[in-house]
């Protein structure tokens, strides 16, 4: 076994941030973390998008160059489908979740 593998199994918390950009800079952030082995807590906060219903999808490469080609197929571990869920938009054109 991996020896990360074995610090996660012990409790060792685990964090990632992404840093949303868009054409005009910052649009915002998303933060990851796990406890152990444990479950995966999402948080973020976007703003400057349209406003609605939108999928959070983690897809398997962070280059969005040419999004659905450079991006790869929705990374998708142990078989889920890689979607986290579907965040809601406000009129002003910002969301937290």
């Amino acid at each position: 076994m991996a020896d990360w593998v074995k610090q996660l199994s012990r409790g060792t918390t685990v964090n990632a941030t992404v840093v949303l950009t868009g054409v005009v800079g910052r649009i915002g952030t998303i933060s990851f973390t796990q406890e152990g082995n444990g479950t995966t807590t999402v948080e973020g906060n976007i703003s400057g998008v349209t406003p609605g219903d939108h999928a959070l999808v983690i897809h398997t490469y962070g280059n969005v160059n040419n999004v659905w080609i450079t991006t790869g197929a929705p990374f998708k571990p142990a078989g889920t489908k890689g979607v986290i869920d579907n965040i809601t938009v406000d009129v002003d054109g910002y969301c937290y979740f």
